[in-house]
């Protein structure tokens, strides 16, 4: 009767944590379309203007071509505010192929007054052979402006240096895949965007040793194990896993551990397959076999790396939530949430790398590759794992 008490209570808190996030996801929503339609009667008046005086001034070329930037710059706002409800709307990014170099020369363009007042130093290093990548230009433009105002914040006013570097780059699966749909054999959603590991939303699932039950927040990156785990009960034990919602077992009957020899359970990422973990809690291992045979994945990459303070470690997992900030009052904490949310729509990553008093490094990926056939693209933040291990909660 007490076990039965107690699963009725997890499955209504379940369910109002559901109902809680919901709510603050179409809050956000409504916000950013309100933001949205207020914004387009001011932003059409200051178009409206800059064109005309572009008109007027094309007897001074220098004139003209600050005329020229306000206006591209006020084109650019205008989809930025579309962005807005495309956001409320989960409208996905209208790709096409696009010069990332073009695309950073706009960004920078648009900050380097600002740049030359803080005393910044802007180093570039732009390949030269760099292919056309799918992807709305003015969205990653966004990322571009958003990563290089942060960075100059970071500097401070004591002034410092920048460099952002483009170039090609493949990644291997282990290690950087993300895992971006995780169900039970009955159908269950696993993913938990309440509880984020390097801004995607981790796994959550129950362990179940004798007659006590965990919740265990898997990792979401293939070959990684930054779990979290309610308690550390059980250690080497041997354990269930089973569906937080309908408590069906995820054990992967027939399935052994390549390491250790012990049950795996597993769980459904859709057209990729199952991924498997090993059932020992203090056993590293993990496989996703459809995601190995991809193989290393080609992408775009975009470098940005400042001299400035640096992120402490405690605040790297939770940099990407919306109106986190490490600015204090200086921040509204949406400018890095809305930069995952572009990068992520364009199935690419965001990595960072900091380290307090030595300065923060941002790797952007976006894929070659896109669609339903492509691979499974890296996650968020990676962390370099050992080949063969890393993945068991």
């Amino acid at each position: 009767m007490a076990r039965a008490f107690n699963d009725m209570t997890r499955r209504l808190g379940e369910a109002q944590r559901q109902l809680t996030q919901a709510d603050k996801l179409a809050s956000i929503g409504r916000l950013a379309a309100g933001v949205a339609h207020e914004l387009n009667n001011p932003l059409t008046g200051v178009l409206t203007y800059a064109s005309f005086l572009e008109k007027r001034a094309r007897g001074d070329p220098d004139v003209q071509r600050d005329l020229e930037i306000i206006v591209r710059e006020t084109k650019r706002c205008r989809e930025i505010v579309r962005g807005l409800l495309d956001f409320s709307r989960q409208t996905p990014p209208r790709r096409q192929p696009a010069d990332l170099n073009e695309v950073v020369r706009h960004g920078v363009a648009i900050v380097m007054n600002q740049f030359a007042i803080d005393r910044v130093e802007l180093k570039l290093a732009l390949a030269a052979d760099l292919p056309p990548v799918p992807a709305d230009a003015n969205r990653i433009q966004q990322v571009v402006v958003n990563l290089l105002v942060n960075a100059a914040d970071a500097v401070g006013e004591r002034g410092g240096t920048i460099q952002l570097a483009t170039r090609t780059a493949t990644v291997p699966a282990r290690g950087h895949a993300a895992i971006r749909q995780a169900t039970c054999p009955r159908g269950c959603d696993l993913l938990d965007p309440a509880v984020r590991i390097g801004g995607w939303s981790s796994i959550r699932v129950i362990r179940r040793v004798g007659d006590r039950d965990t919740i265990v927040h898997l990792d979401p990156v293939y070959g990684r194990a930054r779990h979290r785990l309610s308690d550390g009960a059980g250690t080497g034990l041997p354990a269930l896993y089973l569906c937080p919602l309908c408590r069906s077992r995820l054990d992967d009957p027939g399935r052994r551990c390549a390491e250790c020899g012990r049950p795996t359970f597993a769980v459904s990422a859709g057209a990729a397959g199952p991924i498997e973990w090993c059932t020992r809690r203090d056993c590293h291992w993990t496989r996703w076999e459809a995601i190995e045979k991809a193989g290393p994945q080609r992408f775009a990459e975009l470098q940005i790396e400042d001299t400035g303070r640096g992120i402490p470690r405690q605040h790297l997992d939770r940099l990407f939530e919306p109106f986190f900030t490490t600015k204090g009052g200086r921040g509204s904490g949406l400018g890095l949430a809305v930069t995952w949310r572009i990068v992520e729509s364009h199935e690419g990553t965001i990595d960072v790398d900091s380290e307090p008093g030595r300065g923060t490094r941002f790797t952007v990926r976006l894929p070659y590759a896109v669609g339903p056939s492509a691979p499974v693209p890296p996650a968020a933040m990676p962390a370099p794992v050992p080949a063969g291990a890393r993945g068991a909660p």
